[in-house]
Protein backbone atom coordinates (compact mmCIF):
# COMPACT_ATOMS: atom_id res chain seq x y z
CA UNK A 1 0.00 0.00 0.00
CA UNK A 2 1.66 3.36 -1.03
CA UNK A 3 1.96 5.81 2.05
CA UNK A 4 0.03 8.94 1.05
CA UNK A 5 3.09 10.70 2.88
CA UNK A 6 5.11 9.77 0.30
CA UNK A 7 3.68 10.60 -2.63
CA UNK A 8 5.09 13.66 -4.39
CA UNK A 9 2.33 16.31 -5.09
CA UNK A 10 2.33 16.08 -8.60
CA UNK A 11 1.11 12.17 -8.04
CA UNK A 12 -1.51 13.91 -5.88
CA UNK A 13 -4.96 14.40 -7.01
CA UNK A 14 -4.53 18.44 -6.85
CA UNK A 15 -6.51 19.54 -9.56
CA UNK A 16 -9.39 21.93 -8.25
CA UNK A 17 -12.92 20.91 -9.84
CA UNK A 18 -12.86 24.03 -11.76
CA UNK A 19 -10.00 22.83 -13.72
CA UNK A 20 -11.38 19.84 -14.85
CA UNK A 21 -13.49 21.40 -17.84
CA UNK A 22 -10.53 20.93 -20.08
CA UNK A 23 -9.40 17.84 -19.24
CA UNK A 24 -13.39 16.47 -19.81
CA UNK A 25 -13.34 18.35 -22.90
CA UNK A 26 -9.97 16.33 -23.94
CA UNK A 27 -11.67 12.78 -23.17
CA UNK A 28 -15.06 13.75 -25.07
CA UNK A 29 -13.08 14.42 -27.95
CA UNK A 30 -10.77 11.46 -27.47
CA UNK A 31 -14.24 9.27 -27.22
CA UNK A 32 -15.63 11.43 -30.38
CA UNK A 33 -12.28 10.77 -32.27
CA UNK A 34 -12.17 7.04 -31.42
CA UNK A 35 -15.46 5.72 -32.79
CA UNK A 36 -14.72 7.73 -35.72
CA UNK A 37 -11.40 5.85 -36.30
CA UNK A 38 -13.32 2.79 -35.40
CA UNK A 39 -16.28 3.12 -38.46
CA UNK A 40 -13.54 3.99 -40.65
CA UNK A 41 -11.39 1.02 -39.57
CA UNK A 42 -14.53 -0.82 -40.25
CA UNK A 43 -14.69 -0.08 -43.70
CA UNK A 44 -11.07 -0.83 -44.41
CA UNK A 45 -11.63 -4.29 -42.79
CA UNK A 46 -14.93 -5.43 -44.58
CA UNK A 47 -13.20 -4.40 -47.88
CA UNK A 48 -10.13 -5.91 -47.35
CA UNK A 49 -12.43 -9.19 -46.69
CA UNK A 50 -15.10 -8.53 -49.61
CA UNK A 51 -11.96 -8.47 -51.58
CA UNK A 52 -9.80 -11.72 -50.38
CA UNK A 53 -13.00 -14.06 -51.06
CA UNK A 54 -13.63 -12.15 -54.54
CA UNK A 55 -10.40 -12.85 -55.28
CA UNK A 56 -10.45 -16.55 -54.31
CA UNK A 57 -13.88 -17.22 -55.70
CA UNK A 58 -13.23 -15.34 -58.90
CA UNK A 59 -10.03 -16.75 -59.91
CA UNK A 60 -11.44 -20.23 -59.15
CA UNK A 61 -14.53 -19.61 -60.58
CA UNK A 62 -12.53 -18.54 -63.94
CA UNK A 63 -10.47 -21.78 -63.76
CA UNK A 64 -13.35 -23.85 -63.98
CA UNK A 65 -14.83 -22.30 -66.55
CA UNK A 66 -11.40 -22.59 -68.85
CA UNK A 67 -11.68 -25.97 -68.17
CA UNK A 68 -15.66 -26.62 -69.51
CA UNK A 69 -16.57 -27.06 -73.06
CA UNK A 70 -16.56 -23.88 -74.90
CA UNK A 71 -20.30 -23.75 -76.02
CA UNK A 72 -22.88 -24.58 -73.07
CA UNK A 73 -24.41 -22.26 -70.77
CA UNK A 74 -22.76 -23.57 -67.41
CA UNK A 75 -19.52 -22.43 -69.02
CA UNK A 76 -20.84 -19.02 -69.13
CA UNK A 77 -22.08 -18.82 -66.08
CA UNK A 78 -18.74 -19.62 -65.01
CA UNK A 79 -16.85 -17.41 -66.53
CA UNK A 80 -19.10 -14.70 -66.08
CA UNK A 81 -19.58 -14.48 -62.13
CA UNK A 82 -15.81 -14.80 -62.21
CA UNK A 83 -15.18 -11.99 -64.11
CA UNK A 84 -17.92 -9.83 -62.47
CA UNK A 85 -16.29 -11.34 -59.03
CA UNK A 86 -12.38 -10.46 -59.79
CA UNK A 87 -14.03 -6.86 -61.46
CA UNK A 88 -15.35 -6.16 -57.75
CA UNK A 89 -12.56 -7.44 -56.13
CA UNK A 90 -10.16 -5.06 -58.26
CA UNK A 91 -12.73 -1.95 -57.87
CA UNK A 92 -13.02 -2.36 -53.96
CA UNK A 93 -9.42 -2.44 -53.83
CA UNK A 94 -8.77 0.73 -55.79
CA UNK A 95 -11.58 2.73 -53.84
CA UNK A 96 -11.39 1.54 -50.29
CA UNK A 97 -7.21 -0.03 -49.87
CA UNK A 98 -5.48 2.79 -51.19
CA UNK A 99 -3.12 4.91 -49.22
CA UNK A 100 -5.36 7.95 -49.95
CA UNK A 101 -8.41 6.11 -48.46
CA UNK A 102 -6.93 4.23 -45.68
CA UNK A 103 -5.20 7.70 -44.54
CA UNK A 104 -8.01 9.24 -42.71
CA UNK A 105 -8.61 6.14 -40.44
CA UNK A 106 -4.89 6.44 -39.27
CA UNK A 107 -5.01 9.96 -38.71
CA UNK A 108 -7.94 10.15 -37.02
CA UNK A 109 -6.64 7.14 -34.62
CA UNK A 110 -3.37 8.63 -34.25
CA UNK A 111 -5.09 12.11 -33.08
CA UNK A 112 -7.46 9.94 -30.31
CA UNK A 113 -4.72 8.25 -28.97
CA UNK A 114 -2.78 11.50 -29.03
CA UNK A 115 -5.81 13.31 -27.00
CA UNK A 116 -6.16 10.11 -24.78
CA UNK A 117 -2.05 10.46 -23.90
CA UNK A 118 -2.44 14.39 -22.67
CA UNK A 119 -5.60 13.55 -20.89
CA UNK A 120 -3.37 10.78 -19.19
CA UNK A 121 -0.48 13.03 -18.22
CA UNK A 122 -3.06 15.60 -17.25
CA UNK A 123 -5.22 13.92 -14.91
CA UNK A 124 -2.20 11.72 -13.55
CA UNK A 125 -0.63 15.93 -12.74
CA UNK A 126 2.99 14.77 -14.61
CA UNK A 127 5.00 17.13 -16.49
CA UNK A 128 4.39 19.58 -17.54
CA UNK A 129 0.88 19.72 -16.21
CA UNK A 130 1.88 19.48 -12.57
CA UNK A 131 1.55 23.40 -12.14
CA UNK A 132 -1.95 23.93 -11.68
CA UNK A 133 -2.39 27.34 -12.23
CA UNK A 134 -1.07 26.70 -16.11
CA UNK A 135 -2.34 22.87 -16.41
CA UNK A 136 -5.48 23.77 -17.83
CA UNK A 137 -4.12 26.17 -20.52
CA UNK A 138 -1.75 23.81 -22.19
CA UNK A 139 -4.12 20.88 -21.77
CA UNK A 140 -6.66 23.18 -24.02
CA UNK A 141 -3.57 24.14 -26.29
CA UNK A 142 -2.98 21.07 -27.11
CA UNK A 143 -6.20 19.63 -28.04
CA UNK A 144 -6.53 22.33 -30.27
CA UNK A 145 -3.10 21.81 -32.05
CA UNK A 146 -4.43 17.99 -31.97
CA UNK A 147 -7.28 18.76 -33.79
CA UNK A 148 -6.36 21.12 -36.14
CA UNK A 149 -5.23 18.43 -38.76
CA UNK A 150 -8.47 17.10 -39.07
CA UNK A 151 -11.30 19.64 -40.22
CA UNK A 152 -11.84 17.38 -43.20
CA UNK A 153 -13.06 14.40 -41.38
CA UNK A 154 -16.49 14.55 -40.27
CA UNK A 155 -16.54 13.40 -36.41
CA UNK A 156 -18.95 10.81 -35.07
CA UNK A 157 -20.13 11.61 -31.80
CA UNK A 158 -19.95 8.85 -29.06
CA UNK A 159 -21.89 6.80 -27.67
CA UNK A 160 -19.86 6.11 -24.61
CA UNK A 161 -17.38 7.43 -22.45
CA UNK A 162 -14.18 6.00 -23.84
CA UNK A 163 -11.33 5.16 -21.64
CA UNK A 164 -9.68 9.10 -21.03
CA UNK A 165 -9.90 9.52 -17.66
CA UNK A 166 -12.31 12.46 -16.48
CA UNK A 167 -11.16 13.38 -12.96
CA UNK A 168 -7.66 13.35 -11.52
CA UNK A 169 -5.93 10.18 -10.99
CA UNK A 170 -3.72 8.97 -8.23
CA UNK A 171 -0.50 6.96 -8.87
CA UNK A 172 -2.55 3.06 -8.15
CA UNK A 173 -5.19 4.33 -10.21
CA UNK A 174 -2.92 5.91 -13.51
CA UNK A 175 -0.93 2.39 -12.88
CA UNK A 176 -4.43 0.23 -12.84
CA UNK A 177 -6.10 2.44 -15.40
CA UNK A 178 -3.31 3.29 -18.55
CA UNK A 179 -0.58 0.54 -17.67
CA UNK A 180 -1.85 -2.39 -16.78
CA UNK A 181 -4.77 -2.13 -19.00
CA UNK A 182 -3.16 -1.61 -22.22
CA UNK A 183 -0.96 -4.39 -21.33
CA UNK A 184 -3.64 -7.07 -20.31
CA UNK A 185 -6.45 -5.68 -21.99
CA UNK A 186 -4.91 -4.48 -25.50
CA UNK A 187 -1.29 -5.00 -26.33
CA UNK A 188 -1.38 -8.86 -25.18
CA UNK A 189 -4.62 -9.51 -25.94
CA UNK A 190 -4.40 -8.04 -29.76
CA UNK A 191 -1.07 -9.14 -30.04
CA UNK A 192 -2.26 -13.40 -29.34
CA UNK A 193 -5.03 -12.41 -31.31
CA UNK A 194 -2.82 -11.20 -34.67
CA UNK A 195 -0.65 -13.82 -34.23
CA UNK A 196 -3.01 -16.64 -34.11
CA UNK A 197 -4.80 -14.83 -37.18
CA UNK A 198 -1.54 -15.34 -39.32
CA UNK A 199 -0.83 -18.47 -38.36
CA UNK A 200 -3.98 -19.78 -39.47
CA UNK A 201 -3.69 -18.11 -42.56
CA UNK A 202 0.04 -19.21 -42.79
CA UNK A 203 -0.12 -22.59 -42.70
CA UNK A 204 -3.52 -22.60 -45.09
CA UNK A 205 -1.58 -20.93 -47.04
CA UNK A 206 1.34 -23.64 -46.83
CA UNK A 207 -1.39 -26.37 -47.60
CA UNK A 208 -2.15 -24.66 -50.80
CA UNK A 209 1.72 -24.79 -51.41
CA UNK A 210 2.58 -28.25 -50.73
CA UNK A 211 -1.03 -29.31 -52.71
CA UNK A 212 0.61 -27.86 -55.98
CA UNK A 213 3.99 -29.49 -55.21
CA UNK A 214 2.95 -32.61 -54.74
CA UNK A 215 0.15 -32.87 -57.82
CA UNK A 216 2.86 -31.58 -60.17
CA UNK A 217 5.41 -33.76 -58.97
CA UNK A 218 2.80 -36.95 -59.26
CA UNK A 219 1.70 -35.77 -63.06
CA UNK A 220 5.59 -35.53 -63.91
CA UNK A 221 5.70 -38.96 -62.68
CA UNK A 222 2.24 -40.73 -64.41
CA UNK A 223 2.94 -38.30 -67.37
CA UNK A 224 -0.85 -37.59 -66.59
CA UNK A 225 -1.91 -34.40 -67.17
CA UNK A 226 -5.47 -34.08 -66.23
CA UNK A 227 -8.42 -35.97 -63.92
CA UNK A 228 -11.71 -36.46 -63.91
CA UNK A 229 -13.44 -33.60 -61.84
CA UNK A 230 -17.16 -34.45 -61.72
CA UNK A 231 -18.35 -33.85 -65.17
CA UNK A 232 -15.00 -31.66 -65.76
CA UNK A 233 -12.05 -33.09 -67.17
CA UNK A 234 -9.66 -30.72 -65.05
CA UNK A 235 -6.15 -30.15 -66.21
CA UNK A 236 -3.52 -30.25 -63.50
CA UNK A 237 -1.80 -27.01 -64.70
CA UNK A 238 -4.98 -25.23 -64.55
CA UNK A 239 -5.63 -26.38 -61.33
CA UNK A 240 -2.33 -25.96 -59.59
CA UNK A 241 -2.01 -22.71 -61.39
CA UNK A 242 -5.57 -21.98 -59.06
CA UNK A 243 -3.63 -23.40 -55.91
CA UNK A 244 -0.69 -21.08 -56.62
CA UNK A 245 -2.57 -17.70 -57.02
CA UNK A 246 -4.88 -18.79 -53.89
CA UNK A 247 -1.66 -19.02 -52.07
CA UNK A 248 -0.43 -15.71 -52.92
CA UNK A 249 -3.66 -14.50 -52.37
CA UNK A 250 -3.63 -15.58 -48.69
CA UNK A 251 0.35 -13.92 -48.37
CA UNK A 252 -1.08 -10.62 -49.89
CA UNK A 253 -4.21 -10.70 -47.58
CA UNK A 254 -1.67 -11.05 -44.86
CA UNK A 255 0.45 -8.44 -45.40
CA UNK A 256 -1.99 -5.97 -46.05
CA UNK A 257 -3.43 -6.67 -43.03
CA UNK A 258 -0.56 -6.06 -41.09
CA UNK A 259 -0.74 -9.47 -38.85
CA UNK A 260 2.78 -10.63 -38.20
CA UNK A 261 3.59 -6.86 -37.79
CA UNK A 262 1.22 -6.19 -35.36
CA UNK A 263 1.76 -9.03 -33.31
CA UNK A 264 5.81 -8.74 -32.97
CA UNK A 265 4.86 -4.67 -32.02
CA UNK A 266 2.20 -4.87 -29.48
CA UNK A 267 4.02 -7.98 -27.95
CA UNK A 268 7.00 -5.82 -27.60
CA UNK A 269 5.26 -2.68 -26.70
CA UNK A 270 3.86 -4.59 -23.76
CA UNK A 271 7.19 -6.15 -22.51
CA UNK A 272 8.00 -2.47 -22.35
CA UNK A 273 5.33 -1.14 -20.44
CA UNK A 274 5.84 -4.69 -18.37
CA UNK A 275 9.80 -3.39 -17.49
CA UNK A 276 8.43 0.35 -16.78
CA UNK A 277 5.33 -1.33 -14.65
CA UNK A 278 8.06 -3.35 -12.42
CA UNK A 279 10.17 0.90 -11.35
CA UNK A 280 6.16 1.86 -10.28
CA UNK A 281 6.86 2.08 -6.37
CA UNK A 282 10.25 3.89 -6.69
CA UNK A 283 8.87 5.98 -9.07
CA UNK A 284 6.17 7.19 -6.91
CA UNK A 285 8.70 8.21 -4.19
CA UNK A 286 11.39 9.69 -6.78
CA UNK A 287 10.15 10.42 -10.57
CA UNK A 288 6.51 10.42 -10.75
CA UNK A 289 6.61 12.77 -13.71
CA UNK A 290 9.36 10.88 -15.74
CA UNK A 291 7.08 7.70 -14.87
CA UNK A 292 4.64 8.85 -16.72
CA UNK A 293 5.69 10.27 -19.58
CA UNK A 294 7.90 7.59 -19.93
CA UNK A 295 5.37 4.99 -20.13
CA UNK A 296 2.94 7.48 -22.47
CA UNK A 297 5.94 7.84 -24.69
CA UNK A 298 6.17 3.96 -25.28
CA UNK A 299 2.79 4.12 -26.24
CA UNK A 300 3.32 6.96 -28.32
CA UNK A 301 6.11 5.31 -30.00
CA UNK A 302 3.98 1.87 -30.93
CA UNK A 303 1.34 4.56 -32.76
CA UNK A 304 3.90 5.96 -34.21
CA UNK A 305 5.20 2.99 -35.82
CA UNK A 306 1.71 1.89 -36.46
CA UNK A 307 1.04 4.63 -38.30
CA UNK A 308 4.53 4.43 -40.26
CA UNK A 309 3.71 0.86 -41.36
CA UNK A 310 -0.17 2.04 -42.52
CA UNK A 311 1.20 4.99 -44.48
CA UNK A 312 3.47 3.19 -46.48
CA UNK A 313 2.22 1.79 -49.82
CA UNK A 314 -0.89 -0.45 -49.05
CA UNK A 315 -2.23 -1.48 -52.29
CA UNK A 316 -2.30 -5.23 -52.11
CA UNK A 317 -4.30 -6.56 -55.79
CA UNK A 318 -4.67 -9.76 -55.35
CA UNK A 319 -7.69 -9.39 -57.91
CA UNK A 320 -5.21 -8.01 -60.05
CA UNK A 321 -2.79 -11.20 -59.86
CA UNK A 322 -5.10 -13.66 -60.10
CA UNK A 323 -5.84 -12.31 -63.22
CA UNK A 324 -2.43 -12.61 -64.23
Amino acid sequence: MTNPESVPPSSKKTAPAGDLGALIATAQRAADWSATADKLKNGVVRARQIVFALSILGATAATIAGQMPSTGSLRTIFATFGAVALAIAAFVSGRSLRAAQIAPWVRVRAAAEALKREAFRFAASAASYSDVATASDLLNGERTKIDADLGDIVQITATRKGSSPREPLTPDEYRKLRVRSQIDEFFLPKANDAYRQAQRLRRFEFGLALLAVIITAVSSVTGKTTFPFTTITFDLAAFTALLTTIAATVLAHIEGSRLEYLASSYAATARRLEDEDSRFSRAVANDWSGFVNHCEDIIASENQSWMAKWTRATDSRPAASANQ
